[in-house]
């Protein structure tokens, strides 16, 4: 079969769907958290060994429920249709329905999760914590002090599309901190020379993802600089000093905690962390990175606030 992989988003509503050709085989991928499914039907001409795509089916994901919206496929209630009452879910001629033999095994772990999501923290925001991957944001702010505190580093990276909901205001549950922080990413620390924490800034800074939310750093961004390359080739970082004004020296060694997806290269940091030295890395795998950031701010001891204060400047920026 001819090699090669090409994605393409389809959005709707609420669903979304991923349609990949792997190895020239279709295949979908639903939205997260096990809500829905997708079928496929694919043809095969068994002697050129290749999949016919104009006979390829690939149909748009359906929920999983026992009981949808009348009329139509799902049962989210923030879909449903003024007035409309569920009734019993068919697919392919059969009603759907809960499995009782699976339902006893998994209820227990379903409790369990309850009791954890609900789990009190200890901790109140005074007001509700903005995310945004285009500047500096509160929970950025937060989330990196958090890191930094925890680990006694020099400098903490969190990456924007790491952190995935905003934080409330109020009194703080476990599933307030998992929503911003759902991925089992883990705390590590990496040894960085100065050059290359800055070249960590430059290869995300080039406007095709997310800037690296810092603590400990200030670093300025020219948002024109560059424009006629491609994002990889961008250098639009201008200025980049240590939280007290310092300049970094481009020579010294720094101890950098981040998100294990950064430390492996992920967001565009591979051109870094590859020179790296394996013993200048250090991933710690007991606890997820937000059971040590609820531990730090657990430390804190105190009302969490909103801050923003110059640690990501950008001149030049488009008109919004």
């Amino acid at each position: 079969l001819p090699r090669g992989t090409v994605d393409v988003y389809l959005g709707g509503h609420t669903h979304s769907q991923m349609r990949h050709v792997v190895n020239g085989v279709p295949a979908a991928q639903s939205a997260p958290f096990s809500r829905e499914f997708s079928t496929v039907e694919i043809f095969i001409d068994r002697r050129a060994r290749r999949v016919l795509d104009g006979r390829t089916i690939i149909r748009p994901p359906t929920m999983i429920c026992a009981e949808v919206y009348r009329g139509t496929d799902h049962c989210d209630p923030r879909m449903a249709p003024a007035g409309a009452a569920l009734e019993p879910r068919f697919f392919e001629g059969h009603r759907v329905a809960r499995d009782a033999r699976v339902q006893a095994v998994i209820d227990p772990f379903l409790e369990h999760v309850a009791d954890r999501r609900n789990q009190p923290l200890g901790l109140t925001a005074t007001a509700p914590f903005t995310r945004t991957g285009l500047r500096e944001s509160e929970l950025g702010n937060l989330l990196a002090d958090a890191l930094r505190e925890w680990s006694g580093a020099d400098i903490a990276f969190m990456n924007s599309g790491g952190i995935r909901s905003n934080l409330r205001a109020g009194d703080l549950i476990y599933a307030d901190i998992f929503e911003v922080s759902p991925f089992d990413n883990y705390p590590a620390i990496v040894t960085m020379t100065g050059a290359e924490v800055i070249e960590s800034l430059r290869a995300t800074s080039g406007g095709d993802r997310g800037l690296l939310q810092v603590s400990g750093l200030r670093y300025t961004i020219d948002a024109s600089r560059d424009a006629d390359k491609p994002p990889s080739q961008r250098n639009r970082v201008t200025a980049v000093t240590l939280a007290n004004g310092e300049p970094v020296d481009r020579q010294k060694l720094y101890t950098v905690i981040m998100p294990d997806f950064l430390a492996y290269g992920g967001d565009g940091l591979a051109v870094v962390m590859n020179t790296i030295p394996p013993e200048r890395i250090e991933i710690g795998q007991e606890r997820p990175v937000r059971d040590v950031i609820i531990e730090a701010l657990q430390r804190r001891n105190e009302p969490l606030t909103p801050l923003v204060e110059g640690r990501i400047t950008i001149v030049n920026a488009p008109a919004r």
